[in-house]
């Protein structure tokens, strides 16, 4: 079965919540993407980021598995 090609390019960009909770941020470095999840921490009131890889082959199986 051939796999179609996923634009991660269409999911650049940030994504803010109400209330903070969390911010989403998705950007390019180079030939890859990432992704940087910003809450804030109630107790210390700082801004903690997480950052991940975005792996191509995850994105293509979450949108075949949402996509009716």
């Amino acid at each position: 079965m051939k796999t179609k090609k996923f634009n991660l390019d269409r999911l650049v960009g940030n994504r803010e919540s109400i209330n903070l909770n969390p911010t989403v941020i998705i950007y390019r470095d180079g030939n890859s993407y990432l992704l940087s999840i910003i809450h804030m921490n109630e107790t210390s009131k700082r801004a903690i980021p997480t950052t991940y890889d975005i792996q191509e082959d995850f994105v293509i199986q979450v949108f075949r598995v949402c996509t009716p």
